[in-house]
């Protein structure tokens, strides 16, 4: 009997111990907040017209609102108005991002702009800053762009627009070139002397309506030029003789890349024409030719520094 006592008595024992060790066990500890992943609202909206379109831009937010880096941005929502106008993907936590709205033809009223965040689980920001703009006209592409390699220069040279061509008030001119700042001018050609020779470059113009800002009109017009001249200069004027001893004179060419002055003579009016200064052009405006003799016709070429010779000018006969 006894035996049987203490028997039941160690078991009850047991079963405390374990239960006791079990409460233990599942001790809860002190509660940790939740997990917060609601991505901070975007702060630096901007819009700003280019052309036939608004470009709307920010900066995607870098965390949530627990301080927490964000870390799955899913979609962009964008608002015009009040009303939703697209979602769009997100391109990443921190990374600058930009959508385009076409004005659609509706110019001066007033449109104004938000956007929300949203992550995978379905969390949303809040809406960001709002922006307000009242798109307005601008002028069309430019006309008959063209390049010319002369003089130490490329020389752009462009027609005003057909569309709109009284709001084009000023041309933007940017080249595919990282040492190349963009430039504003107001005329219809632009030369650029900071170019390596021989290279190829691309550049664009774009007519720019400046009212309070400078708004780009729709569409730019691009041209490639090779910095080779091949531009010839203009023939020598007021070629003269002095008789009778086949004295030369001319008026010096204004060209800046001028080398100088290749001088012909021939004997008959249907005669060739032979080179009287074959090793060199000359560097002056005149010229004595000692083989002179009465009836020689004359005439004078200019040649630049890449080997671009002139038409001839006016011819003189000795008498």
């Amino acid at each position: 009997m006894k035996t049987r006592i203490a028997g039941s008595a160690l078991c009850l024992l047991g079963a405390f111990l374990l239960a006791s060790a079990s409460v233990g066990c599942g001790k809860v500890g002190v509660p940790l907040p939740p997990l917060v992943r609601v991505p901070e609202p975007v702060s630096d909206l901007t819009a700003a017209q280019d052309g036939l379109q608004i470009v709307l831009s920010w900066t995607n937010p870098p965390r949530y609102i627990d301080g927490e880096p964000a870390t799955d941005l899913a979609s962009v929502r964008v608002f015009q108005n009040g009303a939703a106008l697209a979602s769009i993907t997100a391109t990443g936590a921190g990374q600058r991002q930009s959508y385009a709205v076409d004005v659609g033809g509706s110019f001066g009223d007033s449109r104004t702009f938000e956007v929300q965040v949203e992550t995978r689980r379905g969390k949303t920001s809040a809406v960001s800053n709002s922006v307000s703009i009242a798109p307005v006209d601008v002028p069309g592409p430019v006309r008959n762009l063209r390049g010319i390699v002369d003089q130490f220069k490329i020389r752009l040279e462009w027609e005003a627009p057909d569309i709109n061509a009284g709001l084009a008030n000023a041309y933007i001119i940017s080249r595919q070139d990282a040492r190349f700042t963009p430039r504003f001018v107001t005329e219809t050609f632009f030369e650029d002397e900071d170019f390596e020779p021989g290279a190829a470059y691309s550049y664009a113009v774009r007519a720019v309506r400046r009212a309070d800002a400078a708004i780009p009109g729709n569409g730019s017009v691009t041209v490639m030029v090779v910095a080779s001249d091949t531009q010839r200069p203009a023939p020598p004027q007021g070629l003269q003789m002095r008789v009778p001893n086949g004295f030369l004179t001319w008026e010096a060419n204004k060209e800046a890349d001028l080398e100088g002055y290749r001088i012909y003579r021939k004997e008959h009016a249907d005669s060739d024409w032979t080179l009287l200064n074959p090793d060199k052009p000359r560097g002056t405006t005149s010229y004595d030719d000692s083989g002179y003799r009465p009836g020689f016709y004359y005439a004078v070429t200019a040649v630049d520094v890449f080997g671009n010779e002139s038409n001839k000018s006016g011819e003189v006969r000795g008498q």
